[in-house]
């Protein structure tokens, strides 16, 4: 995990996890765009790239729900301190159409285990994939982040990265520093629900 932290450590905080894990990918190109906002807004970060250490997939044991730990390795570090966060970035990779393996099986830990803790959090949902690519990541991505009610800041016309070349263009940079410019006001508003609260779609997801 890297750290960047700023001079007043009372500033807010976010989470970026980069599931792409693909050294100098776009993902992480984008990452080095957000850090830069960030530190403009005094904001520290922690970001986490989703390697072998991290890749376990949810066996769906239920153990999470009473304990509010996950009996694979990789996570109860990061949920030790999960209230440190105001926000949180999430980037993943298409590959056939789908979100890859490693951003769901680790979302899915993250979002059981710890959605008491980053109830209501704003995230920026990212992905990687070539242009005009059909794919299913967006919907995914609602389906996995919708166990915290996350406030979503960009929306399924603002969340593919392609990049050309393998480099982040110039627009696809301008539209990261607009989204990170909503989410820093939306921080600074709190967290609030989304949605108003639902006791059985709580107990739904309980069973689940």
């Amino acid at each position: 995990m890297r750290h960047c932290f700023c001079d007043n450590m009372e500033h807010m905080k976010i989470l970026m996890i980069n599931g792409e894990a693909e050294t100098g990918g776009i993902i992480e190109q984008a990452m080095q765009v957000i850090a830069c906002c960030l530190k403009e807004n005094a904001i520290s970060y922690d970001e986490i790239v989703v390697d072998h250490y991290h890749d376990q997939p949810c066996i769906a044991c239920g153990k999470c729900y009473r304990k509010r730990r996950c009996q694979q390795p990789g996570i109860n570090e990061i949920l030790e301190h999960l209230d440190e966060y105001d926000g949180l970035v999430v980037g993943g990779k298409v590959q056939y159409g789908k979100l890859n393996r490693k951003t769901i099986s680790f979302l899915q830990r993250l979002m059981r285990c710890g959605n008491d803790h980053i109830a209501y959090i704003p995230t920026l949902p990212l992905v990687t994939m070539r242009k005009k690519a059909e794919s299913d990541a967006w919907q995914k991505f609602m389906q996995l982040l919708s166990y915290n009610q996350s406030f979503i800041v960009n929306d399924e016309d603002h969340f593919v990265l392609s990049g050309k070349l393998g480099d982040l263009q110039e627009e696809e940079k301008n539209m990261l520093i607009r989204l990170m410019e909503l989410m820093v006001e939306r921080m600074k508003q709190g967290r609030q629900p989304s949605d108003p609260f639902n006791p059985v779609e709580k107990l739904m997801d309980y069973v689940r």
